[in-house]
């Protein structure tokens, strides 16, 4: 609200209540400042165009003016219980993780804790070549954790319907204390207007299902390359930790320094 900017005015006729929908049941967003005033905003009719073009009467109580608004801008105040939710697909402490399981694209990869670090136990036979690589573990169990859907999907559908039965990608952590965390990804999710692929979700933390980047199968699809041992970054010349990119600043921030620190000790 406090960056909203209109496109244009609508004046005579146009700018009525009548011709606006601010005259009917219309939507408002209302804020409260600290000194008691508040500021209202009243969004009038949505345009019938479904492709972005149109714009949306809105008018600031206390204010004559009826501004026009793009249909981005609108949507982005009309919000409903729902999209204030929290779209965290797992909630656990990365440090008492004892196992963490990944399968995708017909590969599956096993990590478990031994003592303070982490082993292989599944695939038995490993690549030639491989290492693995125990921050990496820590690496995907952050990036894990800060995993969130885009949307939920409000329609009710079946395990069957949306490709949950026999899932295209599979995440179990688990966790000292606790039962394990599952996350199961689907079929393709009906697309909604400027979002990118997504894949139907859903996670033991509720019974909803969610709606999450295709990416995130991409990823999961990668199997043992998740815990590589990469080639050591040149942190002498002010190189970054690659696969990090996805995280939050301050958790990046900490992971690659403490894999420097690693580095050095080595």
């Amino acid at each position: 609200m406090a960056s909203l900017s209109a496109q244009d005015f609508l004046e005579g006729e146009a700018a009525a209540d009548a011709a606006t929908g601010l005259a009917e049941a219309h939507d408002s967003v209302e804020a409260q400042l600290q000194d008691g005033k508040k500021v209202v905003v009243h969004l009038g009719r949505q345009p019938e165009a479904k492709d972005g073009a149109g714009t949306v009467p809105a008018r600031v109580e206390g204010d004559a003016q009826v501004y026009q608004l793009s249909q981005y801008t609108a949507a982005q105040l009309r919000k409903r219980l729902v999209d204030f939710r929290d779209m965290s697909l797992f909630s656990f402490e990365p440090a008492k993780v004892t196992k963490l399981k990944v399968q995708a694209g017909g590969k599956t990869a096993v990590v478990v804790k031994e003592g303070e670090g982490w082993k292989l136990s599944e695939p038995g036979k490993l690549p030639d070549g491989f290492e693995l690589d125990p921050s990496q573990v820590d690496v995907q169990l952050a990036w894990l954790r800060s995993l969130r859907a885009n949307r939920v999907i409000e329609a009710q559908v079946t395990d069957g319907q949306v490709g949950l039965a026999s899932p295209a990608a599979l995440v179990e952590v688990s966790v000292e204390g606790g039962p394990v965390q599952t996350l199961r990804l689907g079929k393709e999710a009906p697309a909604v207007a400027n979002s990118a692929k997504e894949l139907f979700a859903r996670s033991t933390l509720d019974a909803l299902t969610y709606a999450v980047d295709e990416g995130v199968r991409t990823r999961l699809g990668q199997g043992l390359e998740l815990f590589k041992r990469q080639p050591r970054p040149d942190f002498a010349g002010g190189g970054q930790v690659h696969g990090l990119e996805s995280l939050p600043p301050d958790l990046r921030r900490q992971l690659e320094a403490q894999m420097r620190a690693a580095s050095g000790n080595r």
